[in-house]
């Protein structure tokens, strides 16, 4: 017997379920005291009605109500707003919303808010003369235009123009060295936002005299090199000179004395010659050229001569006639008085050709070096 099978019916049943919005907030700027806000829109998309039991969100966000909605079905519920907590800093924020249904289940939305950061005008350094001359006492600029910043929201730093006329930044330490100089006023914190303020200014060096005034010194001829390495630092046209080298503002005056003598003929006014002036700060820095006027007033390396007298008699000689010229070029001299490496180069002219006598002459002496024929 035949049976006639029933027709097979597929059955569609729509899921409980919530679908959420994701949210942006308005932006605002940084110390904003009007809190943005926004609604949530929490849609019941399944085939039953469906009761909300809880709503939160991450940090930085909170929910503005409490309570437990039951949603229709295909009905959006707007009872629960986001809004950003106050003070936040100037940046993206993204959050985290969770709603949870009487099933327990959680569905996820985001919630986003941009925070611009708070622009400032008015920036401004004061205090800060155009120019001034090196040591003079300053005191550091101050910012203008930063009411309710703090401390360390912002920074005055300094940069120098070197020789191809760009400026290199040399920290925050306000510069005392002669130089052209640029201060920058920036603001460091994120949540706030402005143009830089800077202005130029100028340390001049010091046209002040300083002298250094190396000594005189006289010395007996004894065939050794003299020196005399000591010198005097005056200030400001003084005749007395300064004490320790220093001047009145501490910074130390060093000089590099080169003049020598060996012989008298080496005697010369300001041969005691100074090769080098240097200036240094107390914390060792070269400070020379923060000066303009530096003077070098050499002194005097004199060489006196042995004052005992050397005394030259050439021989005497004697022979038959035998009507050639009859000469004797040696002599002697006084013992003890030349120096050892020096030597006499005596002329004796004195000549007898016929029977009879004459002086043997001595008609000049010189002094000589042997060390003027070392290599």
């Amino acid at each position: 017997m035949y049976k006639r099978q029933q027709p097979q019916y597929i059955k569609l049943a729509k899921e409980t379920g919530l679908s959420v919005d994701n949210v942006t907030l308005p932006n605002v700027t940084f110390g904003y005291t009007v809190v943005p806000e926004a609604t949530i829109n929490i849609a019941n998309i399944g085939a039953a009605e469906l009761k909300i039991t809880n709503v939160t969100v991450s940090d930085n966000f909170e929910i503005n109500v409490s309570s437990q909605p039951t949603i229709g079905i295909g009905a959006t519920n707007t009872d629960f707003k986001v809004k950003a907590k106050t003070g936040l800093n100037a940046g993206n924020h993204t959050g985290t919303i969770t709603v949870t249904d009487e099933n327990s289940k959680t569905y996820t939305a985001t919630v986003t808010l941009k925070v611009e950061p708070k622009q400032l005008t008015g920036l401004d350094i004061s205090g800060l003369d155009s120019t001034w001359v090196y040591g003079t006492t300053k005191t550091p600029p101050t910012a203008t235009g930063v009411d309710g910043l703090g401390a360390g929201d912002y920074e005055i730093t300094y940069s120098k123009k070197g020789d191809s006329g760009n400026y290199v930044n040399i920290g925050n330490k306000m510069p005392t060295l002669v130089g052209e100089y640029k201060a920058t006023l920036s603001v460091k914190n994120p949540n706030y936002t402005a143009s830089e303020a800077s202005v130029n200014f100028k340390i001049t060096p010091i046209t002040t005299e300083v002298k250094v005034k190396s000594y005189d010194a006289e010395f007996t001829y004894d065939g050794t090199e003299h020196t005399k390495n000591n010198y005097d630092v005056l200030w400001a046209n003084n005749a007395s000179p300064i004490t320790d080298k220093k001047l009145p503002n501490g910074d130390l005056v060093t000089a590099e004395i080169t003049g020598k003598v060996r012989d008298v003929k080496d005697t010369a006014l300001e041969n005691n010659t100074i090769e080098k002036i240097t200036i240094t700060n107390a914390e060792g820095v070269d400070v020379t050229d923060c000066y303009s006027n530096k003077v070098k007033a050499a002194g005097k390396l004199t060489v006196n001569p042995i004052t005992t007298p050397i005394v030259v008699t050439a021989d005497s000689d004697t022979k038959v006639y035998n009507g050639t010229e009859l000469t004797k070029n040696t002599y002697t001299n006084t013992d003890g008085v030349l120096l050892p490496g020096d030597m006499l180069e005596v002329t004796i002219t004195g000549s007898q050709k016929f029977v009879g006598t004459s002086s043997n002459t001595v008609s000049t002496v010189s002094y000589t070096h042997l060390r003027a024929h070392e290599t």
